[in-house]
């Protein structure tokens, strides 16, 4: 019974079904229904870890998201936000938590019984679809899949990984990154092309030298990051070297107005900057609009404080000395996923965000970890 109720519940139909109810509450009538659908959605997977009556005990990723679930409680009540904002950094935070334990609990299985394989192979099929589009966006780039240029761009980066892991085949492979490729480009998404050339660069460093440890993984991480951060300059500096044309927004080199946004955040930051704003914090008025940063590591800052998200950070940390454990086929598609997560927070909101973006992560690295005596 535990094995069919894996099945149901685990790794495979957890990713697969994501994937359909992103595509649900892509439509814009049915756009309210985003959290409430995500929260059902993983306690529902939630609901197999009790099913299942195994003793997962108590990790020290665990301990730190108890402390920053505490850390997220306590700043709501002293800022005295709403309770709607109250049950969202709760509820955000609690996501996370049971994520690892769905990912732990169907950790084995999901390599033991090649579920990987065909979750591969699924995925695949899948991808070319996401190249097709419901709604117009613009004349320079598609909305894709998702209904959104930059939410199925995002979306592809993120479960390339699992293509890489579960499919061993060159040819396959390539045919997966060539796809990926042509996903970026049709959503002219910037921060997924440069998520994804940095990820696929990195997966193919630690497929050569899997036994790079915790301290190489860090400074590569970092340099993603960084490389990301400036992304829009290094591309406007090659332009201007080069004297490179052409109406693709993947050339487009100004900011849509974020660098004002960011400004701003900086200023708020500065008059609390160790507690933070709270997750009402991150949202701004521009031009008779509600906006946010587009920057998953700026919206950390503004909503935790240094504090809270110091405390994030030795969650990142732990998830990088994870990886360092690791082996192959796992150790090189976990640190691809970190690099492409950390690539898209520089240009997106990606942390304590109503999407699946990274705990996609949090996912491989667990069932990475967890499997690394096999």
């Amino acid at each position: 019974m535990i094995l069919k109720a894996n099945r149901i519940f685990g790794i495979s139909p957890f990713v697969i079904t994501s994937i359909i109810l992103i595509f649900i509450v892509s439509i814009p009538a049915l756009a309210v229904l985003r959290v409430p659908l995500i929260l059902g959605h993983i306690f529902v997977f939630y609901g197999y870890v009790f099913y299942s009556k195994q003793r997962l005990g108590l990790n020290f990723g665990i301990v730190v998201l108890l402390t920053l679930l505490l850390y997220a409680l306590l700043q709501s009540l002293v800022l005295q936000d709403e309770w709607i904002v109250i049950a969202q950094s709760i509820g955000m935070v609690l996501i996370l938590m049971l994520t690892t334990q769905i990912a732990q609990i169907n950790a084995v299985q999901f390599y033991d019984h090649n579920r990987m394989g065909r979750l591969a192979r699924k995925l695949l099929i899948i991808y070319p679809f996401f190249c097709v589009s419901f709604n117009a966006w613009s004349d320079t780039r598609s909305a894709g899949l998702f209904m959104n240029p930059n939410i199925t761009a995002h979306m592809a980066v993120m479960l390339l990984p699992f293509i890489m892991l579960g499919i061993r085949t060159s040819k396959f492979r390539l045919l997966a990154v060539l796809i990926a490729f042509a996903i970026s480009i049709v959503t002219a998404s910037r921060s997924a092309t440069m998520a994804l050339a940095l990820s696929i660069g990195t997966f193919a460093l630690f497929s050569f030298f899997p036994r790079l440890r915790f301290i190489s993984i860090l400074l590569i991480v970092l340099a993603a990051t960084l490389i990301s951060a400036y992304g829009v300059d290094i591309v406007s500096a090659v332009i201007a070297k080069y004297s490179i044309t052409g109406d693709s927004r993947l050339l487009y080199t100004g900011y849509n107005s974020r660098d004002i946004l960011m400004q701003i955040a900086i200023e708020r930051f500065k008059g609390q900057p160790w507690f933070g704003l709270g997750f009402d914090g991150a949202k701004f008025e521009l031009d008779g609009h509600e906006l946010g940063t587009h920057n998953g590591l700026l919206d950390l800052l503004l909503r935790f404080g240094i504090m809270g998200t110091s405390i994030f950070a030795i969650f990142m940390l732990y998830l990088g000395f994870m990886v360092s454990r690791q082996k192959k086929p796992f150790k090189p598609v976990s640190v691809m996923a970190l690099v492409a997560i950390m690539s898209l927070s520089t240009n997106s909101s990606t942390f304590f965000v109503f999407n699946y973006l990274f705990l996609y992560v949090v996912v491989l690295i667990y069932v990475g970890y967890f499997n690394r005596k096999n």
